[in-house]
This record gives structure tokens, sequence and C-alpha cells, in this order.
């Protein structure tokens, strides 16, 4: 699913995993794109000839394989990743599957490969689903990303929208930096 901010600021496309699976990544990429499309037309201009440091895209899990994909083809002022892969055919490995099954072949450590903008990650220490691992992966891969470890599995982290704010301050997208505290929980900047 994807959707776009109607409030004063910056543009958000959000992606998280669909409820259903498809074989066709020009499909999750269409999406995302038509996402893309609507921000345009909200902010009322072009953004491949105008302002397009005020859009924003965040994907949580197999959303955050259709951002990356994204990123690598649109201009993206920054970037939030979610409890996402480093790798889908990694990823399908350590599950036990084997991946050349996979049509679908998200890769958003390759794809991020020359984006340069800011990059928030943020991934539970207890993700059942996918391992802290591939956050660690996407980290080395992008030397400008922030890496927020919290302490929940796959479908409990709480919502980052402090650290994810900060972020969107810090790379000139919103105006002020709210104040980022630790929880109780033991969440950590890495």
């Amino acid at each position: 699913m994807a959707s776009a901010s109607h409030s004063p600021g910056p543009r958000i496309l959000a992606a998280t995993g669909p409820l259903f699976m498809t074989p066709l990544d020009y499909v999750m990429d269409a999406i995302a794109d038509a996402g893309y499309s609507a921000v345009e037309v909200m902010v009322g201009q072009n953004t491949d000839t105008q302002d397009p440091e005020r859009i924003v895209a965040y994907g949580r899990s197999l959303g955050g394989g259709v951002v990356a994909e994204l990123a690598a083809a649109r201009p993206l002022a920054a970037l939030g990743l979610e409890s996402s892969f480093a790798s889908l055919p990694r990823l399908v490995s350590e599950l036990g599957w084997p991946s050349w099954l996979l049509r679908d072949r998200f890769v958003p450590e390759q794809a991020l490969a020359d984006f340069a903008a800011p990059v928030l990650l943020v991934h539970g220490w207890r993700d059942e689903v996918i391992g802290i691992g591939h956050a660690h992966s996407l980290r080395a891969a992008l030397p400008q990303a922030q890496l927020l470890e919290l302490d929940c599995g796959h479908n409990d982290c709480p919502r980052p929208w402090p650290a994810w704010l900060a972020l969107l301050a810090e790379a000139g997208v919103l105006p002020l930096a709210p104040p980022v505290a630790e929880s109780a929980q033991g969440n950590a900047w890495r």
C-alpha cells in the first residue's frame, strides 16, 4: 500500500509490504512510481525539473525493497527503511527456500549503491522474519545511513517518528529537528 501526506512540508511516500504477493516486480515498481506521481500532482509541479528535494520515501518490510528501487530511479531527499532486507534472494535462502524460485529479486544494497541522500534504517533486535544482519549489511553499504536498533520483533516495533523527523530536519526537508530521546525499551543508535 502506498500513501502520500497531505500536510504542509515534505511529501512522503510510504510503502509497506502488500497483503498479497505478486510474481511481477514491475507491478510493485509501477505502484511506487504511481505513488511518486501522485505526490508530484499534490505538489503541483514536475519533480523531474523542480524541487525533488522535498520528496522522501519510507518503506517497511517488503516495502523497503520497493522504495529502494524507487530511490534508484527517481530523485528523493531522504529514505527510510524499516524492518527491511538487504537482499531478497539472501533472505529467501536464510529461510530455507531455494532463491532460484524468485522472480522478484529486490536487492536494496545494490539498488542504493549510488544513493547519496540521508537514510534511516530501523530494525528490531528480535525480528523473527528478517534478521537484523540485513540492517547491518545495508548500513555497511550506505555510509550516510543511520541505524536505529530497537528491542522489538518484525511487527511490533514502535514507530520511529522522532528519529525520522530528526533525519528529515538534518536533510533540510523540515525546518527544525525534534529531540530524540532513548526510550525505556533500550533503543540505541548505531
